[in-house]
């Protein structure tokens, strides 16, 4: 409510829009897989650490059958199958380690998750999925 402006309105908010798989995608100008079945921008998906990057890989092909191709977080890659240089090094190590070893800072204490997006693929065509959200064990 606005109480500078002589009216009054009342408005209903609309649903989220939905990620839903197509057979022919605009933007990549392809068939796109959604997995699982559609979400919206609100949805999440939850893993509770300590864990690698390599058990969040294979817990994401043994749980949706998907080929996961790269991580991401903020302005950072974590992983990317794709690299020119292999990065099976960063498999091992857990997703703030690979973050230092990026920015060379400490993720702040007082968080206790990490949201990381992913990119994947099943049989060659590209899987949309919801974010990730990594929660961090405080010791």
């Amino acid at each position: 409510m606005n109480l500078a402006l002589p009216i009054l309105l009342f408005t209903e908010p609309q649903a989220p829009l939905m990620t839903k798989s197509k057979e022919y995608d605009e933007i990549m100008l392809g068939p796109v897989k959604v997995v699982p079945g559609e979400f919206s921008c609100w949805d999440k998906h939850h893993i509770n650490g300590p864990m690698t990057l390599g058990e969040i890989v294979e817990f994401y092909k043994k749980a949706y059958d998907v080929e996961v191709t790269m991580l991401s977080s903020g302005k950072i890659i974590l992983y990317n199958s794709y690299a020119m240089q292999p990065q099976v090094d960063r498999l091992a190590k857990n997703p703030l380690q690979v973050t230092f070893d990026i920015l060379e800072e400490h993720y702040p204490d007082w968080k206790d998750t990490y949201e990381i997006i992913i990119g994947a693929e099943s049989a060659g065509i590209d899987v949309l999925m919801p974010n990730l959200v990594y929660h961090i064990k405080k010791e």
